[in-house]
């Protein structure tokens, strides 16, 4: 078994990744450096993804910081994720669902409607597992979506 170290440890740096320098140069980067030591222990089911939550840097590019409450907006509003992991079934056709070549790979960000799927922290990142059919489409920068 892994050794994850303590929970508060975990959480501490999950919960402020996002106010780190190196989340507001390169949040792909800061948030796959994060959580990469935990994804094997993760097994999803056949359709779902495991996708990252894109959250606001703490400051802006002008370097005005924002509020408390305006960064954990985002973690119920946020429209933008980056994919950790994907089930084996997912963006795969069956008789009731065709894709249509369309696929959503780990390592791109994706947008999908806030409403979807179930929110979780994982060692403190938020996160949320979605239904394939949920996503809306790959982007190439998650803040280009709100």
């Amino acid at each position: 078994m892994a050794d994850f170290g303590s929970r508060r440890e975990r959480n501490a740096y999950g919960k402020t990744i996002h106010k780190t320098d190196e989340y507001a140069g390169n949040p792909h980067k800061a948030i796959l450096d994060f959580i990469a030591p935990y994804l094997g222990s993760i097994r999803l089911s056949a359709d779902k993804l495991l996708v990252a939550t894109y959250r606001q840097p703490e400051r802006t590019e002008g370097g005005l910081y924002l509020t408390e409450s305006s960064l954990d907006e985002d973690k119920f509003q946020s429209a933008a994720g980056l994919v950790l992991k994907l089930g084996e079934a997912c963006f795969k056709d069956d008789p009731t669902t065709s894709f249509a070549g369309f696929k959503a790979e780990p390592l791109e960000w994706v947008t999908f409607r806030p409403v979807h799927g179930s929110a979780r922290e994982i060692c403190g990142l938020h996160c949320r597992f979605l239904q394939d059919l949920h996503i809306d489409a790959v982007i190439e920068d998650p803040t280009l979506v709100w």
